[in-house]
C-alpha cells in the first residue's frame, strides 16, 4: 500500500454507540504519516499540501461493490484529470444509532483502493440522511465517527447548516479525522469562493475555482458536464498540436506500414513534461532523464491499439525506469493503465518487478536485456486486451489481459509516457503505428 501504516495487530473492536453495540470491521488503522489535516490555510496529507479535484459518485459504498465497478469509477475521474473520488457513507439504521459493518468495510475498501492509486477519497458522512431529523443525524454522526476513527487518511464531509453540532458529534468518536463542513469543520465547505473566510482551507461544492481561487479544492456532481469541465481545465495546450510526422528515422518498411516518429531526435516539442521542465532533455538524438522532479514525459495524444517501437538504455546496474501505456491524465498510471517495467537487471531472473514485467502484475517470460549502458530494442503491441512484447528480438510477453483479474478493467486508451524514477535512462528512435 502507498499509505504508511501503524505497526499494530488487526483486531475486532466492539464499541458502545449511544448505549448500543457496534461491531467494527477487521481493518488496519492509517499511519500518522498519511493523516489528513488542515493548517496554514491549506489541506495537508502528512507533510504535503493537497489540492482536491473531486467528483462525487453515489451508490459506491455498498457491500456488493465489485473491483471492476470501483476501478471503473476511479478511471473515469482520472481520465479527465480529476484527482479525487467522493462517495457517500451508507448503512445507517433508521434511528442513526447503528451502522452495518459491511458498509463500513466498503468505505474502508474505497479508501484503501484510492490511496493505492494515489487518489485521496472523500467520504460524505450523512449524505443518505438528508431528510432525517436533526436528532437522527446527530446520532448517525456520532456512530460514523466511532466507526471511522482509525481512518484519518480520508477527508470527511458533513453538509447542512446544522453541521456544527454534527461535526462535534462525529469528532467525539474521531477526533483526529479532518472534516469539511459549513460550520464547525476543520475545512470550510462553501458553494462559492466568495464565502471563504481568511486563512481558512476551503472545499467548494459545485464549481471549479479559477483565477485567484484556483488553489481551493472542489467537488463536482457525477454529471456529464462535470467530466467535461475537468477535461477542459486539465487539457494541456500542447495536446492541440499535430503529432510529429517527419519520416526521418523510419525504415522504408515502417513508412509503408504506417509508422510515425514520436520523437524527432531534436527536441521535446511534441511531448509534455508533467513535472520539473528540465527533468527530461533531448541531447545527441536521445531523450535523457536529467534529474528528479520531471515526473513523466507524456505523449501529446492518447493511443488505444498500437505497435510501439523504441530503443532504451539503462545507465547503471539496478537502475529503474518504465514506459507507461494507456495512462490516464491523473493519478497512478501503473494501476489504471499499465507500466512496462525497465530495470538495470541484466542476467537476472524475471519477476513481477523486473524488466519486461507489467509492473507488479505479470512477470516477463525471460530477461534478454543487455548489459547496463547498452542499447536495447523493444517492441510492444497492444490490441484490445491482447498484449505482446519483444525485447531484443525475444518475445517476453504474450497474453490476454481479460484473463487476469488485476488487468481486465484497465484503460483501453490513454497516453504513452516515460517514467522519472530517479535513475538515469535514455530513449531514442521512438515510433508508433496505430492499429
Amino acid at each position: 500500500m502507498v499509505t504508511t501504516r501503524k505497526k499494530c495487530e488487526m483486531s475486532i473492536r466492539k464499541i458502545l454507540v449511544l448505549g448500543l453495540t457496534l461491531v467494527c470491521p477487521l481493518v488496519w488503522a492509517d499511519g500518522e504519516g498519511s493523516w489528513i489535516n488542515a493548517k496554514n490555510g491549506k489541506i495537508y496529507k502528512g507533510n504535503g499540501p493537497k489540492l482536491y479535484r473531486a467528483i462525487h459518485q453515489d451508490n459506491l459504498c455498498r457491500p456488493d461493490l465489485t473491483e471492476g465497478e470501483l476501478l471503473t469509477a476511479i478511471i473515469r475521474i482520472s481520465t479527465v484529470g480529476a484527482t479525487n473520488l467522493s462517495f457517500t457513507l451508507d448503512g445507517f439504521s433508521a434511528d442513526g444509532t447503528e451502522i452495518d459493518e459491511e458498509y463500513v468495510n466498503a468505505a474502508i475498501r474505497i479508501k484503501d483502493d484510492t490511496n493505492y492509486r494515489w487518489i485521496n477519497a472523500i467520504c460524505n458522512v450523512l449524505g443518505t440522511l438528508g431528510d432525517a431529523s436533526h436528532e437522527v443525524r446527530l446520532k448517525a454522526a456520532h456512530t460514523a465517527g466511532l466507526a471511522m476513527a482509525d481512518h484519518q487518511s480520508m477527508l470527511y464531509v458533513i453538509e447542512g447548516n446544522d453541521s456544527e453540532d454534527l461535526v462535534a458529534a462525529f469528532k467525539e468518536g474521531a477526533p483526529d479525522c479532518a472534516v469539511a463542513a459549513v460550520y464547525g469543520g476543520d475545512i470550510d465547505l462553501v458553494s462559492h469562493p466568495k464565502f471563504m473566510r481568511p486563512n481558512r482551507p476551503g472545499l467548494v461544492m459545485g464549481l471549479i475555482p479559477s483565477g485567484e481561487h484556483w488553489r481551493l479544492s472542489s467537488i463536482l456532481a457525477d454529471e456529464t458536464s462535470s467530466y467535461e469541465r475537468y477535461a477542459s481545465r486539465t487539457t494541456l495546450a500542447a495536446e492541440q498540436e499535430s503529432v510529429y510526422n517527419d519520416p526521418t528515422g523510419l525504415t522504408p518498411d515502417e513508412i509503408d506500414q504506417g509508422f510515425v516518429m514520436l520523437y524527432n531526435g531534436k527536441d521535446l516539442n511534441h511531448w509534455t513534461i508533467t513535472g520539473r521542465q528540465d527533468g527530461f532533455v533531448s541531447k545527441g538524438g536521445n531523450i535523457m532523464w536529467n534529474g528528479r522532479g520531471g515526473k513523466r514525459l507524456l505523449s501529446i495524444k492518447r493511443y488505444g491499439d498500437f505497435i510501439l517501437r523504441l530503443e532504451y538504455k539503462i545507465h547503471h546496474p539496478n537502475g529503474n525506469s518504465g514506459i507507461f501505456l494507456r495512462a490516464p491524465r491523473a493519478n497512478r498510471e501503473s494501476s489504471m493503465g499499465m507500466e512496462f517495467q525497465i530495470m538495470g537487471d541484466h542476467g537476472q531472473e524475471p519477476n513481477k518487478n523486473s524488466t519486461g514485467a507489467i509492473y507488479d502484475q505479470v512477470a516477463a517470460t525471460s530477461n534478454p536485456s543487455k548489459l547496463e549502458g547498452t542499447w536495447n530494442e523493444l517492441e510492444i503491441q497492444l490490441n484490445g486486451s491482447d498484449m505482446k512484447a519483444a525485447l531484443n528480438g525475444v518475445v517476453i510477453q504474450d497474453l490476454d489481459m481479460s484473463e487476469y483479474d488485476s488487468l481486465r478493467h484497465r484503460l483501453r486508451e490513454g497516453f504513452i509516457a516515460l517514467q522519472d524514477h530517479g535513475d538515469p535512462a535514455s530513449y531514442r528512435r521512438i515510433r508508433i503505428k496505430e492499429l
